[in-house]
């Protein structure tokens, strides 16, 4: 994984003017570097995780889930361009259809729209050997070359931590804010707090944590057991309110499993569901 130079970014954007931070999203200033792409949705927003395992893509899709059964229209770009997977999670087979111009969105069981390498690369056991800026062309050209319309909410589930394709993602595409997806536990936090920094440089506000795999239900008795510190607690510690707080359910790790996700509901997301709907009505 390539490791970000903090220091680097902030002198060449000190170069560009005083306040700038990388961002061409929304900035006005004339400083012959800007690379802002149209806006293809009301709101955009990133959801990532500073470290692997945390359940990312299955929260994205949950996310997703809660805004369609809303009425709204949502799109979903999986950017892991090396390791899709939400095609598998919404069992979306085959490939892609596309013109001499873009490329169109699948759509899911319950109406997402979703572009997928998964769907795009016709060798599914082949490794996808590309280098950090192949990979992140690839996962913005799923956003520029693709046929996104009527989107009220794009939803770009990022590849995990840090690196060349969502620095380079943020600093094109015009997010207007990212949610945190992490594990109670250290190890999460170690990464976490640099994937909100990172946001925060380049001005994409960071609008919450969801907590996930906090606790655990016994398969005999239903007992639950928390797993890791209290969510609260956690997501107070990295500085971001608690967005949602989702205990492992084993039906929910079947219908995954089985590619049915899009029946799979959540009330434990309905709260974020209503706060982003209140940010794209607002859009």
């Amino acid at each position: 994984m390539t490791n970000i130079d903090y220091e680097a970014l902030e002198r060449e954007y000190a170069e560009n003017g005083e306040e700038c931070t990388g961002n061409c999203a929304g900035c006005s200033a004339d400083c012959g570097k800007n690379q802002v792409t149209p806006k293809y949705a009301k709101r955009i927003f990133a959801v990532l995780s500073g470290k692997g395992g945390t359940g990312k893509s299955v929260v994205t899709a949950l996310i997703a889930n809660a805004l369609a059964k809303k009425g709204l229209n949502v799109g979903i770009i999986d950017a892991d361009i090396a390791g899709p997977t939400m095609h598998l999670l919404y069992g979306l087979e085959g490939l892609a259809d596309s013109d001499e111009k873009q490329i169109f969105p699948m759509e899911t069981a319950n109406g997402v729209k979703l572009l997928s390498m998964g769907n795009v690369y016709d060798k599914p056991e082949s490794p996808i050997l590309w280098e950090g800026k192949q990979l992140a062309g690839g996962a913005q050209f799923f956003y520029t070359e693709a046929k996104w319309e009527n989107i009220d909410v794009l939803l770009v589930d990022m590849p995990t931590g840090l690196g060349d394709v969502p620095l380079q993602m943020y600093t094109v595409i015009p997010f207007d804010g990212a949610i945190m997806v992490c594990t109670p536990d250290a190890l999460c936090d170690y990464m976490a707090i640099k994937s909100i920094n990172l946001c925060k440089m380049v001005m994409i506000p960071p609008l919450g944590v969801v907590e996930n795999k906090v606790a655990i239900p016994c398969g005999h008795c239903g007992q639950v057991s928390t797993l890791g510190s209290d969510p609260a607690e956690h997501a107070e510690k990295l500085g971001l309110p608690m967005a949602a707080a989702l205990p492992y359910d084993v039906e929910l790790a079947i219908m995954a499993e089985l590619g049915r996700i899009a029946e799979y509901e959540c009330p434990d997301i309905e709260p974020l569901a209503d706060t982003l709907e209140t940010l794209i009505k607002e859009a």
